[in-house]
């Protein structure tokens, strides 16, 4: 009898347990989310003059501190860094250099401006992994170009290499253009920076919009050509007149070429790259002859960023 009840308060409680743990709230299962895509386009703001002087400053704890910026002597900041990518444009130092027993042959002078570029890289935007890539050669300056009695050499450094993650935008290639001059004592006081370089990109490169959208942004546009007009030919300023083509229909657009579209904003504030297309109209006049534009669409919207600009021809005498 008293292991009937045992058998019974068990089963109550077992049954007590069970009701206790479907009443409790589970816990939230957190649902999946998509890894986040790139935007199809990145504004990169212009520098402020602090986070200029942040990078002057940054130059000369690596390389001394007699060492300038563009600007800084005018009182005007490091205005001679590149305002959106943040690199070293023209830097230089007035120090004099000491007697040297001789100038340093075109041997020693690579070595000096190869060795500095190295030093620098990231400074003067080249990715580190590129440098080995690119081409030194040695100029020895005329008396007429040097920057002191003590400077005979400049070694140019150059080269090019895609931008890494946008090797299929021949538009982002980067192209590297250094000019390092070396004085008699094998140090560098003066250089120039005139390369172009695409660094910090993050945009999507993947085709989105359909040829209806890219089309629907120019279809219906109303163009025309522009030729010399005859009979002004003999104005001192030279007077155009429009060919009309008429209005752009779906036939017309004959073509679309992704790519990278890069543009500044007022006043270059800011700077714009954006997936793109790169569409070709064609249209004819009523003689025949055919006449192309090209428009720079949003790969997205298909809002038209970029007009063609209308073709020149000039009347055959």
């Amino acid at each position: 009898m008293g292991s009937l009840r045992l058998t019974r308060a068990l089963v109550v409680l077992l049954c007590a347990l069970l009701a206790a743990c479907s009443g409790r709230a589970r816990e939230p299962v957190p649902p999946k989310v998509a890894p986040a895509q790139p935007p199809h386009a990145q504004i990169f703001r212009a520098l402020t003059t602090a986070q200029r002087n942040v990078i002057a400053e940054q130059f000369r704890a690596r390389n001394g501190p007699l060492w300038k910026i563009g600007g800084e002597e005018e009182g005007r900041g490091a205005t001679d860094i590149d305002r959106f990518h943040g690199f070293v444009r023209r830097a230089f130092r007035r120090d004099t250099p000491p007697p040297a027993s001789a100038p340093p042959q075109e041997e020693e002078a690579i070595a000096v401006a190869q060795a500095f570029i190295k030093r620098n890289s990231d400074l003067f935007g080249i990715p580190l992994r590129e440098v080995v890539d690119l081409e030194t050669k040695a100029l020895l300056l005329p008396a007429s170009t040097q920057p002191t009695p003590a400077t005979h050499w400049m070694a140019r450094v150059s080269g090019s290499f895609p931008t890494r993650g946008f090797e299929a935008f021949r538009d982002l290639e980067s192209t590297i253009e250094v000019w390092v001059y070396v004085d008699d004592d094998r140090e560098t006081r003066f250089l120039l920076n005139f390369s172009k370089v695409h660094t910090g990109l993050a945009i999507a490169t993947k085709e989105t919009a359909t040829d209806a959208v890219t089309a629907s942004k120019i279809v219906g546009r109303r163009v025309f050509a522009l030729e010399d007009d005859p009979a002004r030919g003999a104005s001192s300023v030279r007077v155009l007149r429009r060919i009309p083509l008429g209005v752009i229909e779906a036939v017309d657009v004959k073509r679309r070429d992704l790519t990278i579209h890069v543009s500044e904003g007022p006043l270059a504030a800011w700077l714009i790259y954006r997936l793109a297309y790169k569409v070709q109209v064609e249209k004819r006049d009523p003689t025949g002859a055919f006449f192309y534009f090209w428009y720079i669409v949003d790969a997205v919207t298909g809002d038209v960023i970029e007009d063609a600009v209308p073709p020149l021809v000039t009347p055959t005498p």
